[in-house]
């Protein structure tokens, strides 16, 4: 049972973070594909906090493990159609988004 609850909160976290990325990025009218910025995010922070507090990039890692196996299992449905769009949505991406984005950073 605590496995289960385990997995359903760090995929709660992570499900509850990817829309409220997808929201900001739909109205801030932003083409650029929300989950692939979410991953782009999610790989620096673990970067930053790795070359300064390994152990809290440990600990980070360890705590959203159940929902990394997860989403690792289902990898093609939640992740590949974000980067299949993306040669498409970078093209498209004008002056502007590229500075929403930035910000949003």
């Amino acid at each position: 049972v605590v496995q289960i609850l385990h997995l359903l909160v760090s995929l709660g976290i992570i499900v509850a973070m990817d829309k409220i990325l997808k929201k900001v990025f739909i109205s801030a009218a932003i083409k650029f594909p929300s989950a692939l910025f979410g991953m782009f995010c999610v790989f620096s922070i673990l970067m930053v906090l790795d070359s300064v507090v390994s152990s809290a990039a440990a600990g980070l890692m360890s705590f959203f493990e159940p929902a990394i196996l997860f989403i690792q299992r289902w990898l093609p449905l939640f992740y590949v159609p974000s980067l299949v769009v993306l040669p498409l949505a970078v093209k498209d991406i004008p002056a502007t988004s590229g500075a929403k984005i930035f910000f949003i950073l």
